[in-house]
């Protein structure tokens, strides 16, 4: 007897905690269950069965049949005789997914750089938790910027202090920073100077001297 009124108990418990109010996620279909008016499988697997009224009809009409996933409010029973779950409709809406929340906005610290004037620059913008595109006010003749990848390049023509506003945008806003670009003249080329050395002239060769013999005399005839 004792082990019945603990069963016993268990069930009026169960039954108790099925009565109270969920929310049941799935797409609803068509049944051919008797006393329900539509279906719905939640993510595990568990097959509810609407309960038929006219109320419950007119709110799954627009949904079922359909690929649409929808929320559905309300309680949970069982008959007795039957294990399938009948779910007394309060509610359906369409669902809608939680989006992420965006990242933070770009941020771009400020930053000095130098150019030469007629020589190629290069300048990357960094910017902190990301950015999908780039830009830059203010930059000198000659630099340009490319939205994609944030690098600064190009020769530039013109000299000065330039002060260039950065910008990087992503899903959470935007970010600027500055850049102090200061551009010098290209030093002026000096043409290289002709040789001007001279080969030193070889000296004239000594001519030989030839030596002549005196004739040898002969003596006279006595």
């Amino acid at each position: 007897m004792r082990s019945i009124a603990i069963i016993a108990a268990l069930c009026v418990l169960t039954l108790s905690l099925r009565g109270a109010e969920e929310k049941i996620r799935g797409v609803l279909e068509k049944t051919v269950k008797p006393g329900a008016c539509a279906q719905i499988t939640d993510a595990l697997a568990d097959v509810y069965y609407v309960t038929k009224s006219d109320e419950a009809e007119k709110a799954v009409a627009q949904y079922v049949g359909k690929t649409t996933k929808v929320v559905i409010t309300g309680t949970v029973e069982t008959k007795e005789g039957d294990p399938a779950f009948f779910f007394n409709l309060k509610a359906v809406e369409a669902y809608a997914p939680k989006m992420p929340p965006p990242p933070p906005a770009p941020a771009i610290s400020n930053a000095t750089a130098s150019a030469t004037t007629g020589q190629p620059f290069n300048y990357q913008i960094t910017a902190a938790n990301g950015a999908t595109s780039y830009t830059a006010a203010g930059l000198p003749a000659g630099l340009a910027v490319n939205a994609t990848t944030g690098a600064i390049t190009g020769t530039p023509t013109a000299t000065g202090t330039f002060n260039v506003t950065m910008g990087a945008t992503n899903a959470g806003g935007e970010g600027k920073g500055t850049l102090t670009l200061t551009v010098s003249a290209e030093a002026p080329k000096t043409e290289p100077k002709a040789d001007t050395k001279t080969e030193p002239k070889p000296e004239p060769k000594a001519e030989a001297k030839t030596e002549t013999k005196p004739e040898a005399k002969t003596p006279a005839n006595k």
